[in-house]
């Protein structure tokens, strides 16, 4: 026996229909989960891209929540539930209770989907490949792998525009020779039994999920962002309340910001931008700072350590600093051409060592090959070219212990 669906059929007030009395034909198992199946439901099953109802049964002073709707390949609609399988159920007589909020939520994002679909063809002339509404965001995915600003304004400009216009919003039965004569937006998926959504001037195209009675119900919609995804792009956005909330906390986030710098949330971007330059003049300041501190290092470290015999001399540096100043200070040392700079440093005093390898231009070492191997069999970690290479070394090894004449080039 095939469930009366319910919910394709709003009542004559356009609000949807989400109490109601049914008969209990079945109670099976699906996907290990007990699972009820009525003779009429207002339970809109999973599918087309729409998240499937909750809310209650109501039976023999039970009440029992129904957290999925499914549909199985037999077509039947299956309220899963999480109370042990009940014995006595057939035939019995309950009572449903659509969750209100989840399906308002549900009809705002589909009815606004179709519109947000609708506007990207008529002003852009992108097709809709595909659409998910999402428990927090929903999706669109259009056949284009690009998407500028400027179109995106235009579409979600015109789309809230009919929002306000408060337009009607309909589901309409045609047969075969009224849909032959419908200027659908996309092709029926079925060749019975068609239902077309239609929003009133705007749009036609087949649906068979739950939707608004006026686009007035769906609330703003806005764009939060886009993404390419398979040479596609997938546009990502929010309808009625969840713009509201969206807002809401954006709003809270400017307000907290400012307090933080001292202004109103309208002197935000230009408090922050005043302040990035600021910050870009003292950083410039402290890499010269930093270049005169490791000229000065490098010369005190180069007056220590005289030319020796060999083809290369090498200098070990192990110190707590920032990885630039450690850069900074083995450029300066390699100034001098026999000398191989083996910087160790590490920013506090529970992180690996950050080792830098660099050799001046006569020094006859290979600061890759040390990495790949007499590095490597201390569990250092990184790489690079001959005459310079970085990478991590554990904390356990104490730098001044390693034999660097085994990674000569």
């Amino acid at each position: 026996m095939t469930t009366e669906k319910l919910y394709l059929d709003a009542p004559g007030d356009g609000q949807p229909l989400l109490t109601f009395q049914a008969t209990v034909l079945e109670v099976v198992h699906y996907r290990d989960r007990p699972a009820v199946i009525l003779n009429r439901t207002a339970f809109y099953p999973e599918g087309g891209g729409q998240l499937g109802d909750r809310g209650h049964l109501r039976i023999e002073g039970r009440s029992l929540a129904v957290n999925d709707v499914q549909i199985d390949d037999r077509g039947r609609i299956l309220h899963l539930i999480d109370d042990a399988e009940p014995q006595d159920w057939l035939q019995a007589e309950i009572e449903g209770q659509v969750d209100a909020s989840h399906r308002r939520d549900m009809m705002s994002q589909h009815t606004g989907q179709h519109m947000l679909s609708a506007a990207f063809f008529t002003l852009a002339g992108l097709e809709t490949v595909s659409a998910r509404l999402g428990s927090r965001i929903s999706t669109v995915d259009l056949n284009s792998p690009k998407l500028d600003e400027s179109t995106i304004e235009r579409v979600v400009a015109h789309v809230n525009d009919l929002v306000l216009e408060d337009r009607v919003v309909r589901p309409i039965y045609p047969n075969a020779e009224e849909l032959a004569r419908m200027n659908l937006r996309r092709a029926p998926k079925v060749s019975e039994d068609v239902r077309i959504l239609e929003i009133e001037g705007f749009d036609v195209t087949p649906c068979g999920g739950t939707h608004c009675a006026r686009t007035g119900q769906v609330g703003a919609v806005h764009v939060v962002s886009t993404e390419r995804i398979k040479g596609m792009t997938r546009v990502n956005f929010l309808c009625g309340r969840r713009t509201l909330e969206y807002f809401r906390e954006l709003e809270r986030q400017a307000r907290q910001a400012a307090a933080v710098q001292g202004c109103t949330p309208a002197e935000l971007a230009e408090n922050l931008t005043g302040q990035r330059e600021t910050m870009r003049t003292y950083q410039q300041e402290l890499g010269r700072l930093r270049a005169r501190n490791a000229e000065r290092e490098a010369a005190e470290l180069l007056a220590s350590h005289q030319p020796t015999a060999s083809e290369w001399t090498p200098i070990v540096v192990v110190r707590e600093s920032d990885v630039d100043s450690a850069r900074k200070l083995a450029n300066s040392l390699i100034r001098r051409e026999d000398v191989l700079a083996a910087i160790f440093s590490r920013e506090n005093a529970d992180s690996d060592w950050r080792v830098i390898l660099s050799r001046g231009s006569n020094a006859a070492f290979d600061c890759g090959k040390w990495f790949r191997e007499a590095g490597r069999e201390l569990g250092a970690r990184g790489g690079g070219r001959p005459n310079h290479a970085e990478g991590k070394l554990p904390l356990s090894v104490d730098p001044n212990t390693i034999t660097w004449t085994r990674a000569a080039g």
